[in-house]
């Protein structure tokens, strides 16, 4: 709530950055401390959207180079925020992983109601990834895995 109710968006993209590779440093320390996970996921996720692909998206017309890097930039930083959220699902339930990659309806089947901002922060990751991406084949075959995470949470 520090970083939304903010109404210095250059403040809170420049704290961003630094709070981003600190909860990455932290977590290399605690590897299964699930709130520091989701604080991750959710982190990656929403400064990826707030100023990586609204730039990209703000400077498409006048510098396609710079749109397009941005645009990448943002892909990355969205799978990384789903691999983050994927990792906290899989220590709670062990397996999870590989269940998804087989069956997605599976493994939606086996989540509770604490996986919720889990679920939610995985599959908005996911489902971003691909609006910054369509022509990436690999992330549009796993379109349904991210669109049932997202109908899991509803």
């Amino acid at each position: 709530s520090v970083f939304t109710s903010d109404n210095d968006p250059d403040l809170v993209k420049d704290a961003l950055t630094f709070a981003l590779k600190m909860h990455e440093s932290v977590l290399d320390g605690v590897p299964e401390n699930k709130p520091l996970i989701l604080a991750t996921a959710k982190t990656f996720c929403m400064y990826s959207y707030a100023f990586v692909q609204i730039e990209a998206e703000r400077v498409d017309n006048e510098d396609y180079e710079k749109a397009k890097y941005l645009r990448n930039r943002a892909f990355l930083l969205y799978i990384r925020a789903r691999d983050y959220a994927l990792r906290g699902l899989e220590l709670n339930h062990p397996g999870f992983k590989e269940l998804i990659k087989k069956d997605h309806k599976a493994a939606m089947v086996i989540t509770t109601k604490e996986d919720v901002p889990l679920l939610y922060w995985c599959g908005a990751s996911w489902v971003a990834a691909l609006t910054v991406d369509k022509s990436n084949l690999q992330v549009m075959s796993e379109l349904p895995m991210g669109v049932s995470m997202v109908q899991r949470v509803l």
